[in-house]
């Protein structure tokens, strides 16, 4: 493990933390998901939280008055400790290091805190892989969740047919179309003529319950 060391203004690391605690499960059974996982690469500082369900990987790059970085380095750290610990530091740089195995070290001015982590090769890692059947789509926030929400209500809370509680999205070439039903309502709402994403047409099923908190976290 290598020894992070970085400066980070509180209301960069604040907003960063806000945004992924949302992925967190309050009630986790496993150790290592109820952490925030902390990188420092050269090209800046990313959080990860993950419930499996859902991954949020916030990413704030290298700025010279609110993020350096110089060592790089990665822990994972209770995540709710460490949300409070940054939330009643003053305003400004915050030093984050990793002072001995699994220790982060957190100082602002006078103020400084030790905060027990754990290993970060055991936090689930989002897979970026190179496969014909692998798509990424860009979208403006007001769009994807303007489509969501005119469906998302008809989905089905019932498990005994699963494809039910999730969302139909399609993309053919600049078309987009989504559906949800639960046997009763049927919602359907299409986009037509939006910007090419140059991807190959999508048909995939959205577990409702993902796309809500998904709706919760996106800014217009």
């Amino acid at each position: 493990m290598k020894s992070l060391l970085i400066h980070v203004s509180k209301d960069s690391l604040s907003t960063a933390l806000q945004a992924a605690l949302k992925a967190i499960s309050a009630n986790s059974s496993s150790r290592v998901l109820s952490g925030i996982l902390i990188q420092a690469q050269t090209q800046g500082l990313i959080l990860t939280a993950s419930n499996i369900r859902m991954t949020i990987e916030y990413k704030l790059p290298v700025k010279m008055d609110s993020v350096v970085v110089h060592n790089t380095g990665e822990i994972v750290v209770p995540a709710r400790y460490f949300y409070e610990i940054v939330r009643k530091l003053d305003p400004g740089l915050i030093r984050l290091e990793i002072v001995e195995s699994f220790i982060l070290n957190i100082q602002s001015g006078n103020t400084q805190f030790r905060l027990c982590g754990m290993d970060a090769a055991e936090f689930p890692r989002i897979q970026y892989i190179d496969h014909p059947n692998i798509q990424r789509i860009s979208m403006k926030n007001i769009l994807l969740k303007q489509i969501f929400k005119r469906v998302v209500f008809a989905v089905s809370s019932s498990e005994t047919r699963p494809v039910l509680t999730g969302v139909l999205f399609q993309i053919d070439k600049r078309n987009i179309r989504v559906v949800a039903t639960d046997g009763i309502r049927f919602a359907q709402h299409v986009v037509e003529s939006v910007e090419d994403y140059g991807a190959i047409p999508l048909d995939v099923v959205i577990p409702g319950s993902t796309l809500e908190d998904l709706l919760k976290n996106i800014k217009r």
